[in-house]
């Protein structure tokens, strides 16, 4: 029986990496469940099989693309970590999602765009914030709590802080060779440490070479 449970988990898995494939390729809206069994390499009835429509499909996509975003971050920091490490932790895994990982943030960009009229895929994303927000609020408390950070007041600062980076994200995707990232990226970094640490840390390693995208 766990054998069994851990192929069709497999199974889920490669139908879901399928799924964020096409959807890169061709938009959420022009996906469709035949695209996706072909990438898959499996017959229609399969995908039907294990999802039964695709709108669930769908949804179990937008919320397993949510928990690899928030895995992303957490893996990079002990719990036993300082929140200054931590804090550190949350900058990177920003910069490497809006920076490196090009084919993740034009598939959120499309479910960004299609969930101003799609009121469960909205639903799924005010979600996938909440508990983003969540985690860097915890971050910032703690380092409150232990004097480390300035008295800032939390939930503002979280949401700002994933505002600010995906803004920045969203003008690199759009300006492309037009924006330089790095610079920007780094600059953003240590204007919000001022806010929340005080004095940032030192970033001449960070700055080296950020004239190159």
């Amino acid at each position: 029986m766990k054998f069994d449970l851990t192929k069709y988990e497999k199974k889920k898995t490669e139908i879901l990496e399928a799924t964020f494939e096409c959807v890169y390729e061709k938009g959420l809206a022009n996906t469709g469940m035949r695209a996706i069994a072909e990438k898959a390499n499996v017959n229609q009835a399969t995908v039907h099989y294990y999802f039964k429509t695709k709108e669930n499909l769908f949804n179990e996509f937008i919320t397993a693309l949510s928990d690899r975003c928030i895995y992303d971050i957490l893996r990079r920091y002990k719990t036993t970590d300082p929140p200054e490490k931590k804090l550190q932790a949350i900058f990177e895994a920003g910069r490497d999602f809006c920076g490196k990982n090009q084919k993740m943030f034009t598939v959120f960009l499309e479910c960004w765009t299609l969930s101003t009229r799609n009121r469960r895929l909205r639903a799924l994303l005010s979600d996938y914030y909440a508990r983003l927000v969540r985690v860097v609020e915890d971050v910032i408390a703690e380092g409150v709590s232990q004097g480390k950070f300035h008295a800032v007041d939390k939930e503002t600062i979280s949401v700002f802080l994933v505002a600010l980076v995906e803004g920045i994200g969203l003008q690199s995707h759009m300006r492309r060779k037009d924006f330089n990232f790095k610079m920007r990226f780094v600059s953003l970094k240590r204007d919000l440490e001022k806010i929340i640490i005080g004095e940032a840390p030192d970033h001449r390693d960070e700055s080296v070479n950020v004239n190159n995208n």
